[in-house]
């Protein structure tokens, strides 16, 4: 919490510090209604988070509900040597039938995966998984764990909690 306040306190130095330059009068008043809703939302945020409570099951859940992994599937496309705009094309045309369908990626037979590319085969089941999804992203700021683990501790020098 007090992280929190110490980000209001830089952040109104910020804004008083625009507030001092070159603003028309006009401006100051969109202003600090955004400053007054931020420090709203910061004080909402910070009481929520102490009491947060995660259900990693039902958390995992939802992410397979949707189709975060549609980025992961034109990946798959591309790796199989299609350019990336046909592989961003099929995935969209995947995504939709999906849709239409009611169901998710990793719900679809492999036989209708090929109707749309003959490229695909069984392995599209371990791009599609959201473990798979989650650590390929290996890159700075990425999901993968040992991203996340840097970003933590990057955070925990910073603001020393």
């Amino acid at each position: 919490m007090a992280d929190i306040h110490r980000f209001q306190k830089r952040y109104q130095t910020v804004v008083l510090g625009i507030w001092k330059s070159s603003l028309g009068q006009e401006d100051k008043e969109a202003l600090f209604d955004t400053v007054d809703t931020l420090k709203a939302s910061l004080d909402c945020f910070s009481e929520m988070i102490q009491t947060i409570q995660l259900k990693p099951d039902v958390i995992a859940k939802a992410l397979e509900k949707g189709y975060l992994a549609a980025t992961d599937l034109a990946d798959y496309l591309a790796k199989k040597g299609l350019p990336f705009r046909t592989a961003h094309e099929i995935t969209g045309q995947i995504v939709l039938y999906a849709i239409e369908k009611n169901k998710t990626l990793s719900e679809l037979p492999l036989e209708e995966f090929v109707s749309f590319c003959s490229q695909i085969d069984k392995g599209i089941y371990h791009f599609l998984a959201l473990e798979t999804c989650i650590s390929g992203k290996n890159s700075v700021g990425g999901t993968a764990g040992a991203r996340v683990l840097e970003q933590l501790q990057r955070h925990k020098e910073k603001y020393q909690w």
